[in-house]
């Protein structure tokens, strides 16, 4: 009885740790992704609406008189946009705004002039 007790803790403890490795792996993919992903500062910024209330906000967000509106984004109802903006958890927060990273295939416009400062 005794080691059939123990087989049965060796199989969990097995089946446990072969869970964790894909999981360890997903969580690291999107890390890397979320960092990739995160603005810059001095660079392009889309900004994309995920809820109504960032779709009503936005308007008031890109005619910042600091903020310039570079580009319609690739995302739905998104915007690029260089200049000073309020941080990202406020945006996320406070107006239902996601700031993702301009430069990142994807995120920002297909094409897009830059400043030459």
């Amino acid at each position: 009885m005794e080691s059939m007790g123990a087989n049965l803790i060796e199989f969990v403890r097995n089946g446990l740790r072969r869970s964790l490795v894909p999981a360890q792996f997903a969580i690291a993919c999107f890390a890397v992704g979320a960092m990739a992903a995160m603005p810059r500062s001095g660079d392009p910024v889309t900004l994309f609406p995920i809820s109504n209330k960032g779709s009503n906000a936005l308007p008031a967000l890109i005619s910042a008189s600091d903020t310039r509106l570079m580009a319609r984004g690739a995302l739905p109802g998104s915007y690029v946009v260089s200049g000073s903006l309020p941080g990202i958890a406020e945006l996320l927060l406070d107006h239902g705004v996601l700031a993702l990273n301009a430069a990142v295939p994807g995120c920002g416009p297909n094409t897009m002039k830059r400043d030459d400062r």
